[in-house]
């Protein structure tokens, strides 16, 4: 499993603790696992022990949930600083027999208290350069672990960076696609639409045209109409008598005397006359009539 090298610094102690994880906290399991091996020094002293779940008993806290108190004891025995933004420290307080490690932590207060505490056994005079010895392995061990990861990661990085420049590339190239595939359709679109108002403006004028013609068409029709109902009402009335053209024969009548024959009084004369008739040019034509002329014979002197 892996080792949690960290400093803890509170109130001008300091110490370095090596934290080697085995398993993870659950305190609502009746179980008494082996939570992780500690192992703090001030650079003079050492104390080293393992940390059970029965010995996490005591940072269970009415008002805190079991899950919450998971999270936070495995944020301070991993080394972290702060807990959903709060400061996380170990108190730590050591003497000849034991180091106590006290977590103090906010959890939404004002001031900080004490969750729980873990108390680990001092290291025998004798023992001391075998801890440290294993200190000095655990810590080249953690780091050749660390460097085969950083490899990786920074094998996978170098994957990703040359990802994100193909990808960047592809949506580059997809842009001047999109970009292409734009003006030509909005060229295409262009073409169509002035080609449909060049058609609308054809069908426009041709519209107006054959309106012109139609209209004309309907005037001469009315035209022609108005005119034939204008002949047939002059036929349908009865021609007016036109004057009579030209002068007028006189035709004595019987009755009619002159003052010259008032003067004959023997001389008479009858005249049988006809109906009179039009010619084609509108003048009356008087038929011809055999006239007799009766002379009286009483008086001599009238010449004949």
């Amino acid at each position: 499993m892996v080792h949690y090298f960290y400093k803890n610094d509170y109130k001008n102690v300091q110490v370095y603790i090596d934290c080697h994880w085995l398993h993870n906290v659950d305190l609502s399991q009746e179980t008494n696992d082996t939570i992780c091996e500690i192992t703090v020094t001030d650079r003079s002293s050492y104390w080293t022990g393992t940390v059970t779940r029965q010995d996490l008993e005591n940072f269970v806290r009415q008002g805190i949930t079991i899950d919450e108190i998971n999270k936070v004891v495995t944020a301070g025995l991993q080394g972290k600083s702060e807990y959903n933004g709060q400061p996380l420290r170990w108190k730590v307080t050591t003497d000849k027999h034991k180091c106590k490690l006290a977590l103090l932590s906010y959890m939404g207060g004002k001031l900080p208290y004490e969750l729980g505490h873990v108390e680990i056994p001092v290291v025998p005079e004798k023992d001391k350069e075998k801890v440290l010895h294993a200190w000095m392995e655990n810590s080249v061990q953690q780091n050749a672990q660390h460097m085969k990861t950083q490899e990786a990661l920074l094998a996978r990085n170098n994957d990703l960076v040359a990802l994100k420049e193909s990808l960047k590339n592809q949506i580059e190239a997809l842009e001047r696609d999109k970009l292409d595939a734009d003006f030509s359709m909005f060229h295409k679109f262009k073409d169509i639409l002035n080609s449909k108002k060049r058609r609308i403006r054809y069908l426009t004028m041709e519209n107006d045209r054959l309106n012109k013609e139609h209209d004309a068409a309907q005037a001469k029709s009315d035209t022609q109409e108005n005119k034939e109902a204008g002949v047939e009402t002059k036929e349908s009335t009865p021609p007016k008598k036109e004057a009579v053209r030209g002068r007028k024969r006189k035709v004595d009548t019987p009755s009619q005397i002159t003052e010259e024959d008032a003067n004959v009084p023997s001389q008479a004369s009858a005249i049988s006359t006809g109906s009179s008739s039009e010619t084609d040019d509108g003048e009356i034509d008087l038929p011809r009539t055999k006239r007799r002329v009766i002379v009286n014979q009483a008086g001599p002197s009238l010449k004949r």
